[in-house]
Order: structure tokens, then sequence, then C-alpha cells
């Protein structure tokens, strides 16, 4: 029996001119993907070496913005139009 095994590649969708935020947990990974892709992200940490990963990408490299506190439909959609607008980041 053959097995079949679907994958998406996120590096070809984040490389796609329609893509202009890229949300994440922004582990390593991730911040390779945006940086690689040019693409500015919204950070939502939650543990390890995801913290550091936030801080560097919000106030050293100054290419994302963190979703802070409570989580709320309304924040969210702010910090997007936001980046979209390109406040707060260098795109």
């Amino acid at each position: 029996m053959r097995r079949v095994r679907l994958t998406a590649k996120k590096l070809s969708y984040n490389k796609h001119p329609s893509i202009g935020v890229y949300a994440s947990h922004i582990g390593w990974n991730s911040v390779l993907e945006s940086l690689s892709c040019g693409v500015p992200f919204l950070c939502l940490p939650f543990f390890a070496e995801q913290q550091n990963s936030c801080w560097c990408s919000c106030s050293k490299w100054d290419i994302g913005m963190e979703i802070k506190g409570d989580v709320r439909r309304d924040q969210v959609g702010k910090l997007f139009r936001e980046v979209m607008e390109g406040k707060g980041v260098n795109k």
C-alpha cells in the first residue's frame, strides 16, 4: 500500500504578492521564513525562544508587532491594518 503525503510549502505561500502580514507564534523558523520572504508579522509568543524572537523582531529589527495581553478580534484586526499601512514596522 502506498502512502500519500500532502504537505503545504509555507515559504511558497509567504512569497505570494497577496501576503502582506504573517501572524505567528514567532518561533525561530517563523522568523527565518518572514525574513527570507520580506513579510512583516504579528507576534504572539507563548514559550521557549519565542519571547526573545518577539523582542528582537519588534524592538531591534523593527519587522514585527506584538499582539499583547488578552487577544481580541478587534485588537488583532487593528494591528493587521497598521502593519499593512506600514505603521510600526519597516517593510
